[in-house]
Parts: C-alpha cells; structure tokens; sequence
C-alpha cells in the first residue's frame, strides 16, 4: 500500500540544491526548524500540491539516441546491423543540416521531459555543429544531460562517416571545449550550480572506429574538462551476436569487447556502456 502525508521540500533556487526535507505531520522540532525557517523567507516562492498530486525523483535515462526520436518506433522488425543501415545511418546524415537538427532535438528533449526524465545520456551524431545545437536545446529545457558528438571513422555509409581519425578527433576535441566554453554563457547562475550539461567522449562502438580513433577519444577523455575530472566516456558493448562476432573477427588481439576499449583507454571509472547483453564472464 502506498501511504502519504503533508510535507515540506525546501529548494535553494540559486543552486538548484534540495536544502531540507521535512514531514510536516510530524510535531517535531524538525518540522518546526522548517516552519520558521519559511517564515524567514518571505520572498520564498510556495507551491502546493493537490490531494491527487505527488512529487518523485526524476528518471534517469542511461543511454537514449537524440537524433533517433525521428524515426522512434520504426524497424522493429530487422536485427540491429540491418537496422542501422537501412534505418539509422540514413536518418542520422540527415543532421547535417543544422535547422533540422535543432527542430528534431526540441522535440526529443521535450518528450524526454514531459516523461520524466530530467537526466538524460545522449548521443548525438558525427555533426558537430548539430550537436551543440543539442547542448543548447537541453539546456534551454533546463534538462540535466551528457551529451556527445558521436565519433566513426569506418564500416559506415558514405555520405556518414569523418574523414579520417585525425579529423575526427580534433572534432571530438573542439565539441568538448566549445561544450566546456559556452557555459558561462549559455547556463545561467553557472558558478553556483554544477553544470546542467557534461561533454561526452563517444565513439559508437568498436566497429565503426578505429584503433587511431579511439586512442584519440581515449586521451580526450583522460584529458579532462580542466578540474582535474576525467570526461564521461559512452558507447555500446555486446548487443547483438553478430556484432560481437563483428568485434572478435575484428580485434583478434583483444581477449574480449571490453578489452578493445581498454587497449585505447576508454576503459576507466567514468566509463559506461549500452546494452551489455552478451558480455562474458571476464566482462562481468
């Protein structure tokens, strides 16, 4: 059963910080620091929720494809290396086109939102102007996020795949300081707040990079956002069969899919991954 009571959350707007939780029921000198401590605050803005109204912690989403929300739902049917190729890569080159980005990622931030997701890990794509746009839009949402230019360097379509392992990591690596630089301007009250948004270092998985490129993205992520903090490094690992056979035929020098990131030094404390559903038991 689910029981409730009258309570009070007190919130320090400047920081976004939660400063008390109090059970208002409760005839404690607890609820009663609270109470006079609101009457301290009389510019405190209140607000009061309705008998059929609730407050929870907000979700937090792992691992979500912004760009994907246009074409959510679609492909179902195909395993997920055909699905990246008549589906994905397709919508995904698409992104090139700034305005476009910016229309679809307002919407996929707002859908996130309006769920219940006020934290959320993205990937964005290889463009790394649509990207920014997609810091921008999360933090115009006042959404909590690490976000990545998604990096690929090969066993990628044409007209969506860099150029080479250099280019794409000097992309990489200006994302990030532009990421790291437009705070000041782009997230209000920033020095008194932790970042609404995190850069993300993001190779999209071993297939499509590189050993150059991920040992790039691996010094990258080591390299930190400047306070000593090693930057966020998101991919996948182990979701499908074939593409884990894809890996092994690949990296026959790695002694499993974990260990190809390893060897590039993305394999550390502020790593995560997608999917992890055929890992082995070296990897668990």
């Amino acid at each position: 059963s689910i029981s409730s009571s009258k309570g009070l959350i007190l919130v320090d707007e400047r920081t976004g910080a939660i400063a008390a939780i109090t059970d208002l029921a409760d005839e404690s000198p607890t609820a009663d620091a609270a109470r006079a401590h609101l009457e301290r605050l009389p510019a405190a803005r209140v607000t009061t929720l309705g008998t059929a109204q609730f407050m929870m912690p907000g979700f937090v989403d792992g691992h979500a494809h912004a760009p994907q929300y246009a074409f959510h739902g679609t492909g179902l049917d195909l395993p997920l290396l055909d699905w990246l190729e008549r589906y994905t890569f397709p919508t995904e080159s698409k992104f090139k086109d700034v305005e476009y980005a910016k229309r679809i990622y307002a919407s996929a931030v707002a859908r996130h939102l309006r769920h219940g997701t006020t934290t959320c890990s993205y990937f964005g794509t290889i463009h790394r102007e649509a990207t920014e746009e997609l810091v921008r839009q999360v933090r115009l949402a006042g959404q909590r996020a690490h976000v990545g230019k998604v990096s690929m360097d090969r066993n990628s379509p044409a007209n969506y795949i860099e150029p080479s392992a250099k280019v794409a990591a000097q992309e990489a690596v200006l994302f990030v300081d532009n990421v790291l630089a437009s705070r000041k301007r782009e997230e209000p009250g920033h020095s008194k707040r932790p970042a609404l948004v995190t850069p993300a270092v993001i190779p999209r998985f071993a297939p499509s990079c590189t050993p150059e490129l991920m040992q790039e993205l691996g010094q990258l992520s080591r390299r930190g956002d400047g306070t000593g903090t090693k930057l966020p490094v998101h991919t996948h690992l182990s979701e499908n069969a074939s593409e884990c056979a894809w890996v092994a035929e690949m990296h026959p020098e790695a002694s499993c899919y974990a260990d190809v990131y390893k060897q590039c030094g993305l394999l550390h404390d502020k790593a995560y991954f997608a999917h992890c559903c055929h890992c082995n038991k070296t990897e668990r």
